[in-house]
């Protein structure tokens, strides 16, 4: 997705302002856990487009959540104070600073984050919409929300079609997406889709997407390995963004990606939580039931849609590995970005209200970073409700973890 809900150079200055506001810490560490270093650190989360704003949602949630009350009247200007009670819960004690970049795909997120030798792009926290890589060295992959993906009928109103009586099975799906005969000669039309008009009778024109996108992973794994390579597939466009559908590729020129965008019988899929939150993104865009063969089942649905996924932030070994089935992480790695990256997702998988430090400063009132979570994960579009996740995966606080 192309669009700029918030440009990074936004991010790293409001970074820097934490920073200038809250200097390394000098009062005593809460005891007995881990990620606390009484330094400040900045923490870049990169990867998937899909969940790059719930990121950024949570990141500002946490970049002013409790901690250590600072010092602004006396030298050592900034320090926290000595001798205060540390918080109780889990709060971001140091002060650190999660800084979500512009995103760049699942994929490249999940590679960046395993090459120790990057320079460009490097992160600290991996963002996926389609979880832990293959080949990757292993990492811990903790899923915090769900959605759906929507299967939609691009620009239909050209055709005078509605989509409330619009579904796709997974067969339809599959012929549509089909890879046969180097041929397009696919029969799937609008009608056997439930278009009862006068243009019942044209044929479907599907979209790909970059393969490099987590939606793509996750729609490509339902109609079998196909998506980009049926003979009737046009482009390969970046994911979520309507304009997307009308750029040029190596698969298709522009000309071609346009003609089809506005004919009225284009067909894609993108995330069901930008459809929702962001239409301007999706002018056009009208999302297409399931069909369960009893009922048609949205998109929005926590359960009987098939095209259901988690979100996750994926993490190095090294930094977040976790203790199965416990709220807790393996030893090590208490300090520097490390640190930050397990305390952050220690606070964002709490399953318990996260308490309020009395003695905080810019928290006067107890506040419950339970339900701000939950609120920015809602208000992104996506169900607080987490899948049965990846084969192997365990409970961890609100989460699931696998490696």
């Amino acid at each position: 997705m192309k669009s700029k809900f918030l440009r990074f150079g936004a991010l790293a200055s409001a970074a820097a302002g934490v920073l200038t506001m809250a200097s390394p810490a000098m009062a005593t560490a809460p005891t007995g856990t881990t990620g606390y270093d009484e330094l400040p650190n900045v923490v870049l989360v990169g990867g998937s487009d899909t969940s790059y704003y719930v990121s950024t949602l949570l990141g500002r949630a946490y970049n002013t959540s409790p901690g250590c009350s600072t010092n602004n009247t006396v030298a050592p200007y900034d320090a926290c104070v000595v001798g205060q009670t540390p918080p109780a819960g889990y709060a971001n004690w140091d002060h650190d600073v999660m800084v979500d970049t512009f995103p760049y795909g699942s994929g490249s997120g999940r590679n960046a984050l395993a090459d120790a030798t990057l320079t460009l792009n490097d992160i600290d926290l991996g963002r996926s919409s389609s979880g832990l890589s293959s080949t990757a060295p292993v990492n811990t992959m903790y899923e915090f929300a769900s959605e759906g993906l929507a299967v939609i009928a691009v620009n239909p109103s050209i055709k005078g079609r509605t989509t409330a009586t619009l579904s796709f099975t997974q067969a339809q799906l599959q012929a549509i997406y089909e890879d046969g005969n180097n041929v397009c000669d696919s029969t799937v039309t609008w009608g056997q889709l439930g278009d009862t008009g006068t243009n019942a009778a044209d044929l479907v024109q599907p979209f790909g997407m970059n393969s490099g996108s987590g939606t793509f992973g996750s729609f490509n794994t339902y109609v079998g390995g196909t998506a980009n390579t049926g003979d009737c597939v046009l482009g390969q466009p970046f994911e979520n963004d309507v304009a997307e559908l009308g750029k040029a590729n190596s698969v298709a020129t522009t000309a071609d990606m346009i003609a089809r965008r506005d004919s009225g019988n284009g067909i894609w899929w993108m995330s069901g939580a930008v459809l929702n939150k962001f239409p301007v993104l999706s002018n056009g865009m009208s999302p297409i039931a399931f069909n369960s063969g009893t009922a048609l089942v949205s998109y929005t649905a926590t359960t009987g849609y098939p095209l259901r996924r988690n979100v996750s932030y994926i993490a190095r070994d090294t930094d977040a590995g976790f203790a199965a089935g416990a709220m807790t992480f393996a030893a090590g790695n208490d300090f520097g970005k490390a640190g930050a990256v397990r305390e952050y997702l220690r606070w964002v998988c709490r399953t318990t209200p996260h308490a309020a430090d009395p003695n905080t400063q810019n928290t006067p009132v107890p506040v419950s970073y339970l339900q701000v979570i939950s609120g920015a994960i809602q208000n992104s579009g996506f169900s607080t409700t987490v899948g049965t996740g990846t084969a192997g995966s365990v409970a961890f606080g609100r989460c699931r973890a696998t490696t």
